[in-house]
């Protein structure tokens, strides 16, 4: 199973959405808001300002919810 970075999420929606840009903080508001499953990464690694990693299956499913083209942003 692969993970992302909040980060990578973001950079990953916005390229494949091109007209809409999709920062860290958005999807930050899909964790606390809206449902979106993230784990907290242990102390000892780095990853960023907000230390949290996405499954790609949690993040297909909500992405989905959302109206997302989820084959387009995950090609087979």
């Amino acid at each position: 199973m692969r993970y992302y970075t909040l980060s990578e999420v973001a950079n990953k929606l916005t390229k494949a959405s091109r007209n809409m840009l999709v920062t860290q903080e958005r999807v930050w508001h899909w964790i606390e808001k809206e449902g979106l499953h993230a784990e907290r990464v242990p102390d000892n690694i780095r990853v960023g300002t907000r230390p949290y990693l996405i499954a790609e299956s949690d993040l297909i499913s909500f992405l989905q919810e959302k109206g997302w083209n989820v084959d387009l942003i995950f090609p087979a």
